[in-house]
């Protein structure tokens, strides 16, 4: 009886030791989104450029990996987002060109240190990849009107704090900035090119496994 209520306790600590250390964390957020899109614009011999800039709401949800050293956190990630934010600005009599931020992809790379038990302090970083949808829109011959869509690399950094809530659960609030390459994107004699970065702040709730 002694030798089975040994084992027991040696398994359960077992389980609970494993279940701490496995690292694995999930969460949602949403906050506010703002694109800054530099445009230029060439539609035969004319051409104008403009920079839009316009705020949004982002969301999305991540999942990571983090390994504790003592008192830092290393971890890896991996994330989506969607977003409202949409412009729109008159680049000739009677035509506008609307941008709308479509879904991006992250993945990256974050490292903190808890300055506090159950709070991090982090900084993260790593690849992006965002939609960007263009409408050229003719208010006065609407078959000249059309629509364009990119997908474009860059690269995001941020920082942020988590919080413990309750034994598996946090909360975070972060800032990340993303700059993506140079687009150009080319409709007849219509071409639309330009270079857009985003800011965003978000607050999230997950759960560490």
């Amino acid at each position: 009886m002694k030798t089975n209520i040994l084992l027991a306790a040696a398994l359960a600590a077992t389980a609970t030791t494993a279940h701490a250390q496995t690292g694995l964390r999930a969460d949602v957020h949403t906050g506010w989104d703002s694109a800054s899109i530099h445009q230029r614009t060439d539609v035969g011999i004319n051409g104008a450029t403009t920079t839009q800039s316009e705020d949004g709401v982002i969301y999305g949800a991540e999942i990571g990996y983090d390994l504790s050293l003592a008192a830092f956190k290393l971890g890896v990630y991996g994330g989506i987002d969607g977003a409202s934010t949409r412009k729109c600005a008159e680049v000739f009599t009677e035509i506008e060109t609307c941008a709308r931020a479509g879904r991006n992809w992250t993945l990256g790379a974050r490292a903190g240190v808890n300055v506090t038990p159950g709070i991090l302090l982090y900084a993260k970083g790593g690849y992006s990849n965002g939609a960007l949808k263009f409408e050229y829109i003719d208010h006065v011959t609407a078959a000249n009107s059309f629509t364009l869509s990119e997908n474009m690399d860059g690269y995001h950094v941020g920082g942020g704090v988590q919080v413990d809530l309750l034994s598996n659960f946090y909360a975070k609030l972060e800032y990340v900035h993303t700059d993506y390459e140079d687009y150009s994107m080319k409709d007849g004699t219509a071409t639309i090119s330009g270079g857009v970065n985003r800011d965003n702040v978000v607050l999230g709730v997950g759960v560490k496994f």
